[in-house]
């Protein structure tokens, strides 16, 4: 059966984005891209959405926080700007732009779900597990993979339906791991590994393969969510190492081609922007 599912947690304070993320979530931090030769400034959750959209997603659950309703509402078509772009201000392209971006999501079924006690990123998932009972990616809000050839994340599906997957994920050799989630493994095959080991952030990583927050999952996600839940502190990664010393298969991907944006730190958001730039990225949608 086909992937069509999307959970996007977005529920997070965004502290590392001080002080914009206070007022403005920082999933609607602007990304730069060129439509029609002109730069435009795109929010970074309507890229991942497009992204999913793009590779066949038609059911998206958003976990969001007091404060993101801001993203809620940017995910309501509002039809009657666009005729005024088109009609009185004669703005085109802007109304052609927002006009797409609307028909998909008219075309798509989206669900708010409330995260009303900051736990964490683990505890956003396990607010779906009463919406979510089959296989299903996972995006976090701050994480985008661009490719010239094709959507990555049809590619990573394609991995975690071809090896048999409990858990597929993205990983990329990083300069400094420990600021991301981190995998041991070995290599079954090119830019496929086994991943027997996974880290949240640690002070001396292992190795400099880091997480990408892009996963495709079972739904046996949500019982191991529940099981860890119960340690003092506890994350995405415990659950996902939980499975692994069960014998369920974790497969990572690496990243080989493509360009990753990491949008959660002042340092890398910017860098996101100047890739953009130099790169002259066209529109993503």
């Amino acid at each position: 059966m086909a992937i069509d599912t999307a959970l996007l947690p977005v529920a997070g304070f965004g502290t590392r984005l001080l002080p914009s993320s206070k007022e403005v979530p920082k999933e609607m931090f602007p990304l730069v891209t060129y439509y029609h030769g002109r730069l435009r400034p795109i929010p970074v959750i309507q890229i991942i959405y497009e992204t999913l959209y793009d590779a066949g997603i038609r059911e998206f659950y958003f976990v969001i926080s007091r404060g993101k309703e801001h993203i809620a509402r940017y995910f309501t078509p509002h039809m009657e700007y666009v005729d005024m772009l088109r009609n009185r201000m004669n703005k085109v392209d802007e109304a052609r732009m927002l006009e797409s971006f609307y028909n998909k999501v008219l075309s798509s079924k989206i669900t708010f779900i409330y995260q009303h006690v900051q736990r964490g990123f683990g505890d956003a998932i396990l607010h779906a597990k009463n919406h979510i009972a089959k296989n299903f990616v996972l995006n976090a809000g701050d994480d985008i993979i661009i490719m010239d050839d094709e959507n990555p994340i049809k590619k990573i599906i394609d991995v975690f339906e071809e090896y048999d997957a409990d858990v597929a994920l993205y990983i990329e050799e990083v300069d400094d791991p420990k600021y991301y989630g981190v995998i041991e493994g070995y290599e079954i095959d090119d830019n496929i590994y086994m991943i027997k080991k996974i880290i949240e952030k640690p002070i001396h990583p292992p190795t400099n393969l880091a997480v990408v927050a892009i996963y495709i999952f079972k739904p046996i996600i949500f019982k191991a969510l529940e099981e860890v839940s119960k340690y003092e502190s506890w994350e995405l990664v415990d659950a996902v190492q939980h499975l692994i010393d069960r014998d369920y298969k974790v497969i990572g991907l690496k990243l080989d081609t493509g360009m990753r944006l990491d949008t959660g730190r002042p340092e890398t958001y910017y860098t996101a922007l100047q890739k953009l730039y130099e790169k002259k990225i066209k529109y993503l949608g």
